[in-house]
């Protein structure tokens, strides 16, 4: 899970293509609402924003969406509340500020308020806006009915509707390149530390038609001494990526994996 994550990093600017592609975050209008039940009570909700991009000055930015059943105990005879998150990282000096009470609303209200920005303007990145439903159940047993979560509170937390929107561009990675493998350094922002990524293909290894596992014996065999980065990379889609901490250990990765790469069995037959 920690490498997918970081790998997620590394193509954050090709995600938020596609948010910027589409304001919402919700499902198609043809397409079929998820089926309610006791743990997942309420339908989900379409939920807009004004702007899919802003600069840090901004303002402007609103939050339309209806509230899909009402608060209150439910058919169930559990009981529904409604809250916001919009928490960011970047600690106080990002967060928006604060939204209506949604505490005691009905089924069919049409809530239509803006996203204050933060007092200094808005931090470069990546912000949503979720409402999600509180559902405290009258009576359950975990170990013998357990629901997703179900601890002593009896409280589950339902998604009801998110949209997300940007903030600036992504820092500008400074690049530099050996044979075929790449190293990055991602300037720090508010919102994130600074970080170096490393790719490279992996056709001198794989061929045409090899399999992106076969090529992960090379690099363990590579890495098993390293300490510090033998658990810092892995292979996806044909490219190796690796997520070292400083840029000494950026420039040891990068040389060793361009040395892999050169003795592959493939290298020069392009």
């Amino acid at each position: 899970m920690f490498a997918r994550l970081k790998r997620v990093a590394a193509h954050v600017g090709v995600l938020r293509a596609t948010l910027l592609a589409v304001a919402t975050i919700a499902a198609p209008a043809d397409a079929e609402a998820p089926a309610t039940d006791r743990y997942n009570p309420v339908a989900p909700a379409k939920l807009t924003l004004a702007h899919a991009r802003m600069t840090a000055a901004q303002g402007g930015q609103r939050i339309h969406v209806t509230i899909p059943s009402s608060s209150g105990r439910d058919s169930y005879g559990d009981t529904i509340a409604y809250r916001w998150n919009t928490r960011v990282d970047g600690g106080p000096r990002c967060q928006p500020g604060a939204l209506p009470s949604v505490g005691n609303v009905t089924a069919g209200t049409v809530i239509d308020t803006p996203l204050p920005m933060p007092a200094k303007g808005w931090c470069r990145g990546d912000y949503s806006v979720e409402l999600q439903a509180l559902v405290t159940l009258v009576s359950f047993d975990c170990e013998h009915d357990p629901f997703p979560g179900c601890d002593r509170t009896g409280i589950v937390e339902q998604s009801v509707g998110r949209a997300g929107f940007q903030v600036g561009s992504e820092p500008r990675p400074i690049c530099h390149q050996r044979g075929d493998a790449r190293r990055c350094w991602y300037p720090p922002t508010y919102r994130s530390p600074a970080r170096w990524i490393v790719t490279a293909p992996l056709n001198d290894l794989l061929g045409p038609h090899g399999a992106t596992e076969d090529a992960e014996p090379y690099f363990m065999r590579a890495f098993r001494h390293d300490r510090a980065l033998k658990d810092r990379w892995e292979t996806d889609d044909n490219t190796f990526y690796g997520w070292p901490r400083n840029r000494g250990e950026a420039l040891r990765m990068v040389k060793i994996v361009d040395r892999v790469l050169r003795t592959g069995p493939y290298h020069g037959q392009r």
